[in-house]
């Protein structure tokens, strides 16, 4: 049975990978050859986490580790001057740093009107998840790199409670037709009781 895939995750992943050859824009050379070795062993399911579970990783996934990674590779360039990610083991305190300026709103999106980053934490998720993979290639052919991840916090802060008064349902519910009105009613009740416990 085949699985449907309604934003054409795969088809796009392919031909971004095989059929352009995996180009990577603004990103030097050797950070390039890194990022699409570690794509293709993620497609493939090879040297992934002892954390995490085995096989290959989905299209969906792959074109979401692929915008992030691509992400670092630009944001490292242009903020700290590191074009190849192993440096990073030389300049562990500028990593720090440009951490704390991503959380602090400092950094922006390499989209084309730049905005500054948000789900940090799922950026740093994404690095993580890359240079332990780095790791493990490297242990593989004899040399021990420094897990310079394992200090930094990959959590994302919890999103702002959003809430409305009783005034304010009533006058959306006064333009609602009937059943949305009691849905409404019903699941706004059910949310006081559920915020009082």
């Amino acid at each position: 049975m085949t699985k449907y895939d309604p934003h054409k995750s795969e088809e796009n992943y392919k031909r971004w990978r095989y059929e352009k050859g995996a180009p990577w824009e603004g990103v030097s050379a050797k950070s390039a050859h890194l990022m699409t070795r570690y794509l293709d062993d993620m497609e493939i399911g090879a040297n992934v986490s002892i954390a995490t579970k085995k096989g290959p990783r989905s299209y969906i996934r792959l074109r979401n580790l692929k915008s992030k990674i691509h992400s670092w590779a630009i944001i490292l360039q242009r903020e700290i001057d590191v074009d190849y990610f192993p440096d990073l083991e030389h300049k562990q305190r500028e990593f720090l740093h440009l951490i704390k300026r991503m959380r602090d709103g400092e950094i922006y999106t390499r989209a084309k009107t730049p905005k500054p980053i948000t789900g940090v934490g799922t950026m740093i998720k994404a690095f993580k998840a890359m240079w332990h993979w780095y790791q493990k290639v490297k242990r593989k052919e004899g040399t021990n790199i420094e897990d310079i991840v394992q200090d930094i916090d990959g959590s994302d802060p919890k999103p702002h409670f959003n809430y409305f008064t009783v005034e304010q349902l009533k006058q959306i519910c006064n333009e609602a037709k009937y059943d949305y009105k009691v849905m409404m009613m019903f699941l706004f009740d059910t949310g006081i009781r559920h915020q009082q416990k």
